[in-house]
């Protein structure tokens, strides 16, 4: 399970934070000098009502073009600063610091500072926040308490994590300004047995979310009850021997895109959870990394794209499925597709997915992306699981490129143990980011928990081809596929008919005694793009 935050904030472009030391009791007037400001003074007492210095004051200037985000401790339990003429944001924490057993968390979000003002923010104006699941034995792993404000500058969101054992009070003081909402996010699961990671291999999770538009929450209580929860029921599937993964779900809403989740570890694959999450207004984004058995680095990471469910209805999933190889699934962020050129600039980061399309980059190990134009190279760069997208700058003129990205396998897979694609496609300047016109041929054999079809003589391979989204690629002309069972040292024609739209079947032959089958393709269009992909030991195959 990882690790989280007790509070966490955004800032977004153009802020910066800008913590006081202890004694500090004023900030710099405008550069002129001119602008007119006064002394803001924050009292602070305890759930018993005494004076504290645990705390944390956070303020933020509304309507500033490019305001500093101010954080004020003062051990005798009152700061005092001096502000300009303004409307502020002021988020306080009582009760702060890894170990505490209980955080108030407290948001003036309209600040009217036209005077010199004193407050006292009393930790006993916050309400407590409850939540409780269906399953009596689950336990709460986390609950997130956020809040998001329009500002002059950018949109602003800052909240409150507390885990199992930190009890959380909340209170709104004051009115709402516009584009000011609030957040709860809870996570709950099954404990593990004392001496091991926490939660871990949780046969169910609960995770729940509700926004509270145009206000934040003074205490929250709620039940939540089955016919709120759509079922989720992931397999993931069984890799290399002592192969272990973590999985987790996160939300995302109208309130807040991004959201909050837990990853649990399962040592022992496959491994099935059931996982029950908030139907109505909000999406869901699984997402799976494959470790060895000590959770080492070089994970192969699969994410799922962000998906909506009914309330009451049931539904499946696979994550780590062969074959692993090149995919187009939904970009992330819609401007913005995985290759793209604008100007005289490439920006590449092909992805790698599973069979049912879940995909990240270097998901079967680290490797290297080339690019080459008319023959002659322009960049090599080493393609790794967290590295930033490949930027590449060419010649304005048009020419016939090829981008190769070799992956030589994570070592904890016990498919795709190296895979080789080769793009290539005419490209010149452009005035806009234009998605490159790059092609994928997926397969996705019917294999079971362990990646293994058992398959006579000859057995069926269904294949999908995309185009990256959005790309301008032409008809599909030529699809040829090959297979191995000796790891490539030979090769045999399969044989391919069409069945839907971007769909077909291959057949594929299988020795007696072949124990993985390997994949050979090779996909053109009318304007001239190809795809080449090799895939070593694609799937297991068994009699």
């Amino acid at each position: 399970m990882n690790p989280f935050p007790r509070t966490t904030r955004s800032l977004g472009a153009g802020l910066s934070a800008l913590a006081l030391a202890a004694g500090s009791s004023a900030l710099p007037a405008s550069a002129g000098g001119t602008e007119q400001t006064f002394e803001l003074t924050i009292k602070h007492l305890d759930r018993s009502g005494a004076v504290t210095g645990n705390y944390l004051d956070t303020l933020l200037d509304r309507y500033a073009a490019s305001p500093d985000l101010v954080q004020l401790n003062e051990p005798d339990g009152t700061s005092r600063v001096r502000l300009p003429k303004g409307s502020y944001l002021l988020e306080t924490t009582i009760g702060v610091g890894k170990d505490a057993p209980e955080h108030n968390f407290l948001v003036t979000p309209k600040l009217e500072l036209t005077a010199d003002l004193t407050l006292t923010i009393d930790a006993r104006q916050a309400q407590p926040v409850r939540i409780s699941v269906p399953e009596p034995s689950a336990r709460r792993v986390f609950t997130s308490v956020d809040y998001t404000l329009t500002t002059t500058a950018q949109p602003y969101s800052s909240n409150v994590i507390g885990d199992g054992d930190t009890k959380l009070y909340t209170a709104q003081l004051g009115p709402s300004p516009a584009g000011f909402s609030g957040r709860i996010n809870s996570e709950w699961a099954k404990p593990s047995a004392a001496g091991t990671t926490p939660f871990q291999a949780t046969p169910y999770i609960y995770s729940v979310v509700q926004d509270r538009p145009g206000s934040f929450f003074t205490g929250f209580d709620k039940a939540v009850r089955p016919t709120e929860l759509a079922t989720v029921r992931p397999t993931l599937v069984a890799q290399g021997k002592g192969t272990g993964a973590s999985y987790g779900v996160m939300p995302a809403t109208p309130v807040l895109e991004g959201g909050h989740g837990m990853t649990y570890w399962y040592p022992n694959l496959p491994a099935t959870p059931t996982v029950h999450v908030t139907a109505v207004g909000a999406t869901w984004s699984a997402s799976t990394a494959f470790r060895d058995a000590e959770q080492a680095e070089a994970p192969s990471n699969q994410n799922g794209t962000a998906t909506s469910y009914q309330a009451g209805r049931s539904y499946s999933e696979t994550f780590g499925g062969a074959v692993l190889g090149p995919a187009f699934p939904a970009p992330p962020y819609a401007d913005s597709p995985f290759a793209y050129r604008e100007g005289d600039v490439m920006s590449l980061l092909p992805v790698i997915g599973d069979s049912a399309g879940h995909s990240g980059a270097a998901a079967t190990g680290p490797g290297t992306l080339s690019v080459t134009r008319d023959g002659s190279s322009l960049a090599e760069v080493a393609y790794e699981p967290g590295n930033p997208p490949a930027l590449v700058t060419v010649p304005a003129a048009s020419g016939r490129y090829r981008v190769d990205l070799a992956t030589n396998g994570t070592g904890v897979l016990g498919t795709s143990t190296a895979v080789r694609t080769s793009w290539a496609f005419r490209s010149a300047r452009t005035t806009k980011r234009v998605a490159l016109p790059l092609w994928a041929v997926r397969f996705a054999p019917p294999v079971d928990d362990h990646n293994t079809l058992r398959s006579g003589p000859t057995h069926a391979l269904p294949i999908v081809v995309e185009a990256q989204r959005d790309a301008a690629v032409g008809k599909l002309t030529t699809l040829t596929v090959q297979t191995s069972t000796d790891d490539g040292k030979t090769w045999q024609d399969a044989p391919v008919t069409a069945s839907a739209a971007g769909k077909y079947t291959a057949v594929v032959s299988v020795p007696v005694d072949a124990s993985s089958v390997s994949l050979r393709t090779r996909a053109a269009d009318s304007l001239g793009n190809t795809v080449d992909e090799t895939i070593t030991r694609a799937y297991k195959v068994t009699r």
